[in-house]
């Protein structure tokens, strides 16, 4: 069956060759080398010796061999190794016959990683039009001849629109990546990184720029545009060429894609209804490019044509939701997003019963970004999850927004409950639920309330859960993130941060024979004082044995020093000192505070700078040590009372501590 279906699309292009018969020897011959270069070499010469031979045999039959399954993954290895002559090489044998790779399903693959090395090739040429070496630039340039003599077939073959789109990349030294907006299925074709382009210290001549002007004229001013527009094929290569034109010339980008909006029967709609385009699988994927590329005064006008009045509209449909998701994303002023926002908060309810709930956490990190209708969301969610009124409610907001669930299910509560609830005004008796299922948008959610300018509610009801549901929550991988968020907001203060490492006593040796919540609980060690580290270390002493044989446990045993703990702890809470001292020392060199965020010009005293960098066990030599100070960037020096001399440099014991403080105050250690 797939077998005819991919001769069907091969016969369907002008590019379709058939296949010359390759002999068994040839086969055999390229899986040898296979198995040469999975054994290595002994030497550099011996290995650029072997490759010479191997491309040298392909000038005669590469055509033919990388056109097979088995032997054109041989040759996509062989290309990452190659030097600059057997990329040479490889270009002067397929520019003989392009049309032969450029629409076949593995010989295009080769041709793909081929043109992906030109870069790299040309990086080591000043001039590439002025050098005797130009070889490998005229043979790429007489690619792009051909497939913009060609382009009509290129970019409707399957195969030839992908190699089109990695030589735009190349003309305008541009790696687009994963900006092409396009499905999934897609994205996990190339998992293996085979349109990756690595354009380090190149930059592309002029000609390459005239060339790749010429390429966009001609694929974005086709008189089918409006139908290429909406074809898998085409969509991803008209999404390239923007990506490319937006970084070399932006004021053309802008310009094509006001040409964009106004194509005949794509954008077309009315106040009741939706454009063509933004119901359409893929062509809503060139509406969010679009959000994405263009300019802040576009924007508007592209809101206002498109989005004004229809939000709602976009929030339910199954496709153009997430087109509505990018413009949320992609919103700059406080003045549009507070219209987007007045629009859609008393729908989020309806939202969240089509299962749309990208559209709400995009809210909710657009509330965070701007600083902007903080409150107001939070008592909108509180509606959509029933937990508003009566005032008892709001501390259940935690769980209810984890689990993605209404008051009345959390709780399980029917219906004579609820209405039992509504005359009395007192809640009845109901279940006590354990939350033990994270959903993954209700985390995320969470994780932007968390750091809002006051998540006050949201750290009371979190601070409410049981110790074993705080346990489940660090165990759960969308759950640990919201203990990570927790401890990692500015706005969170480290009264709360206490609260929660006494709330979850008693669970932590389960906590850490975890596999996520080993690693929440050494990112909780990272942001809690030096108590607080001896009461989580206390508890895990306790079951060090239990801790240092559990394959995820170890680490924590082995990070937190657990052994040191349970056998010196003195020892032990001086190397904590010590590694305090470190990051003081950092902060003040960066110009930082705890949290990462920079200091203030004149607020650190000269206390502080008083800071001894070299802890020693023994205290004869430590006496024979030079005495240590901190340099200043006044210009003046500062020692540690109680030395005698003054040292010109660091006087450290950690050679990599030394190394990164030189490289950071720009000092050489003097012979």
């Amino acid at each position: 069956m797939g077998k005819s279906r991919r001769n069907k699309d091969e016969n369907d292009s002008n590019f379709s060759q058939k296949k010359e018969r390759v002999d068994e020897n040839t086969i055999n011959y390229y899986r040898r080398v296979t198995e040469t270069l999975n054994e290595g070499f002994s030497t550099d010469e011996d290995r650029e010796l072997f490759l010479d031979n191997v491309f040298n045999q392909l000038e005669e039959d590469g055509p033919k061999v990388c056109r097979l399954a088995s032997t054109s993954r041989v040759l996509e290895k062989l290309i990452l190794d190659a030097q600059d002559k057997n990329i040479l090489q490889l270009l002067k044998a397929f520019s003989q016959d392009w049309i032969v790779l450029l629409s076949d399903r593995f010989g295009s693959h080769v041709l793909q990683k081929l043109i992906c090395q030109i870069p790299r090739c040309l990086s080591k040429i000043s001039n590439e039009e002025d050098t005797e070496d130009e070889t490998i630039y005229t043979y790429f340039l007489n690619l792009c001849n051909f497939l913009k003599d060609n382009i009509s077939d290129a970019r409707t073959d399957v195969y030839a629109s992908h190699i089109l789109r990695v030589v735009l990349q190349v003309l305008g030294g541009v790696n687009v990546g994963e900006q092409v907006v396009r499905s999934r299925l897609s994205r996990n074709q190339d998992k293996d990184g085979q349109d990756e382009i690595n354009m380090d210290n190149f930059s592309p001549s002029d000609k390459f720029k005239k060339v790749l002007l010429k390429f966009t004229k001609v694929i974005l001013s086709s008189e089918t545009l409006n139908m290429e527009i909406c074809s898998a094929t085409n969509n991803p290569l008209i999404q390239t060429v923007l990506l490319v034109l937006h970084k070399v010339n932006d004021q053309k980008c802008q310009k094509y894609l006001k040409k964009l909006l106004y194509i005949p029967g794509l954008f077309e709609s009315n106040e009741e209804s939706l454009p063509v385009i933004a119901k359409d699988e893929v062509g809503s994927f060139m509406v969010e490019q679009i959000l994405n590329l263009c300019s802040g005064e576009f924007y508007t006008e592209l809101y206002k044509k498109l989005f004004k009045g229809k939000l709602l509209l976009y929030a339910v449909h199954p496709v153009s939701n997430f087109i509505l998701q990018r413009l949320i994303t992609n919103v700059k002023e406080k003045e549009h997003f507070e219209e987007i926002f007045g629009e859609l908060c008393g729908y989020l309810e309806d939202m969240l019963a089509v299962n749309h709930l990208g559209v709400v956490t995009r809210l909710a990190e657009t509330c965070h970004r701007l600083g902007c209708n903080q409150e107001k969301l939070l008592r909108s969610l509180k509606a959509a999850f029933h937990c508003l009124e009566p005032v008892e409610r709001e501390t259940k907001v935690a769980p209810l927004l984890l689990s993605l669930t209404t008051y009345e299910i959390y709780y399980g509560m029917t219906d004579s409950d609820v209405k039992k609830e509504d005359e009395t005004d007192k809640e009845p008796a109901k279940k006590d639920p354990v939350l033990t299922d994270i959903n993954y948008h209700g985390s995320m959610l969470l994780q932007h309330l968390l750091k809002f300018g006051n998540p006050k509610q949201m750290v009371t009801s979190l601070l409410e859960l049981k110790p074993v549901e705080l346990k489940n929550l660090a165990c759960n991988p969308c759950g640990s993130h919201v203990v990570d968020a927790f401890f990692q907001s500015k706005t969170i203060g480290e009264k709360s941060r206490e609260a929660f490492v006494n709330r979850i006593k008693g669970q932590y040796v389960d906590i850490a024979c975890n596999k996520n919540g080993s690693r929440t609980l050494e990112m909780i060690w990272k942001h809690v004082n030096t108590s607080q580290k001896i009461a989580i270390a206390t508890e895990l002493g306790k079951q060090e044995h239990k801790i240092r044989g559990d394959r995820f446990g170890f680490f924590v045993h082995k990070n937190f020093g657990i052994f040191q703990f349970v056998q010196r702890r003195k020892d032990w809470e001086e190397n904590l000192n010590a590694n305090l001292k470190k990051r003081k020392l950092f902060e003040e060199i960066l110009g930082v505070d705890s949290s990462g965020n920079k200091k203030k010009k004149g607020s650190s005293k000269s206390e502080d700078n008083q800071l001894k960098l070299e802890d020693s066990d023994n205290e004869e030599e430590a006496k024979t040590k030079k005495p240590v100070l901190y340099k200043r960037k006044l210009g003046y020096e500062q020692t540690i009372p109680g030395s005698k001399k003054q040292s010109k440099e660091y006087q450290l014991k950690d050679k990599k501590m030394k190394h990164l403080l030189n490289e950071v105050t720009g000092k050489k250690k003097k012979k």
